[in-house]
């Protein structure tokens, strides 16, 4: 029998909220438009949580616990300062349930994307989509980080 490794619903906001939300918080975030958002994730129980945040908890986590370096742990570093990832991930948030849930089954990722998948072009949400865990289905770790 093979693992369900679960899926992740990643939302891509406009610049102009995605700066607001990675400022203040989704839930302190000003912004009118955000207001359709906030109330699909209110029900659902669930937040955002930057790309690029995770990408530096990983890193400072893996730090602060001493351990040893790896193709993974140095590409997020790398990731965490690059202008450039910083701009392509500044805007991409990963739904968050609970005490920080990120992980869930596909039937759950699907139906919570097609309420946020609504909002669509209609003020802050510019895209929004589901990611497989699997990693044969992900981007691979660039080679030079195997050495």
């Amino acid at each position: 029998m093979s693992q369900k490794l679960g899926t992740r619903v990643v939302v891509q906001l406009k610049d102009e909220f995605a700066k607001a939300v990675n400022k203040n918080g989704l839930q302190y975030a000003k912004n009118k438009e955000l207001d359709a958002l906030k109330a699909v994730l209110e029900g659902e129980k669930a937040t955002l949580t930057n790309v690029m945040r995770d990408f530096e908890y990983y890193v400072q986590s893996s730090d602060a616990h001493g351990a040893a370096e790896s193709p993974m742990i140095n590409w997020s570093r790398d990731a965490t300062t690059s202008e450039r990832a910083k701009s392509y991930y500044g805007s991409k948030f990963v739904v968050t349930w609970g005490a920080g849930t990120k992980v869930v089954s596909e039937d759950v990722a699907e139906r919570i994307k097609d309420k946020i998948a609504e909002l669509e072009g209609q003020g802050a949400v510019e895209k929004v989509r589901v990611d497989s865990m699997d990693p044969a289905k992900n981007p691979p770790i660039p080679p030079k980080y195997f050495k």
